[in-house]
């Protein structure tokens, strides 16, 4: 069991890293761009225009194709963000082509993919999928992690995280509740610097990308740390 001092570190760690590595924002940013235009087009053909007409099956249909693209552009920025993270951690410094090489990892990619694959299938299914969703969050915190530091596969980064939380549970929920904590802050300010005119919403995504790139900083360094813990060599040792 980690002592409050443990994870008092990783957290200190990971501000640290994402103070002198602000790059690391961009990719969650380009994403959050890219998936803002398509929800909005999206929107506009099946939402708005399926209410126009009347057509409550474009609406529903619309619904859904929000739900799966906020889900997918979730998953890939934190495929993205985690190779950075992991380069921060090893190193102190990362860059965009750390980022971008967890997509020339076959089993980061086979991680990702069968992760957003079983996220969007679960963001249709009402309630009980969305309360699937958010177990499975849990259970394979560490899974991207452990695809993108081993290149290992989708089992075998799965049943790692799994691994890892079952030995180290509390731990764990606690990172998880404190960075939903965070979150939830900051978009409760992010929201409202977002009615601010002209630069608010540009500087809500700067806040709420930024959380994001520090909840994967957070994940990923308490990775490095536990995984020597419950047994799985260690391939990078975190700077202290």
């Amino acid at each position: 069991m980690q002592s409050s001092e443990d994870l008092g570190n990783t957290f200190g760690r990971s501000w640290q890293l994402l103070s002198s590595n602000w790059n690391i924002i961009i990719p969650a940013i380009v994403l959050g761009i890219i998936g803002g235009v398509l929800q909005h087009i999206i929107g506009a053909m099946f939402i708005n225009g399926g209410a126009a007409v009347g057509s409550f099956g474009a609406v529903i249909l619309g619904g859904f194709l929000l739900l799966a693209i906020a889900t997918i552009i979730q998953i890939l920025t934190i495929g993205f963000t985690t190779g950075m993270g992991i380069a921060a951690w090893r190193t102190g410094r990362t860059n965009i082509s750390d980022g971008s090489a967890v997509f020339a990892n076959a089993g980061a990619v086979q991680t990702i993919v069968l992760w957003m694959v079983i996220g969007v299938i679960l963001a249709l299914i009402p309630v009980l999928g969305w309360l699937a969703d958010i177990v499975l969050f849990f259970l394979l915190i560490y899974a991207v992690p452990a695809a993108v530091v081993s290149g290992e596969g989708a089992g075998a980064a799965f049943g790692e995280s799994v691994n890892i939380i079952t030995r180290n549970f509390i731990p764990t929920l606690i990172i998880v509740l404190l960075i939903f904590c965070i979150g939830f802050v900051g978009a409760i300010v992010g929201t409202a610097i977002s009615f601010v005119p002209y630069l608010g919403k540009i500087v809500a995504m700067i806040i709420q990308e930024s959380i994001i790139a520090y909840g994967t900083l957070v994940i990923c360094g308490e990775y490095l740390k536990v995984r020597t813990a419950v047994g799985v060599p260690p391939s990078a040792t975190p700077p202290g």
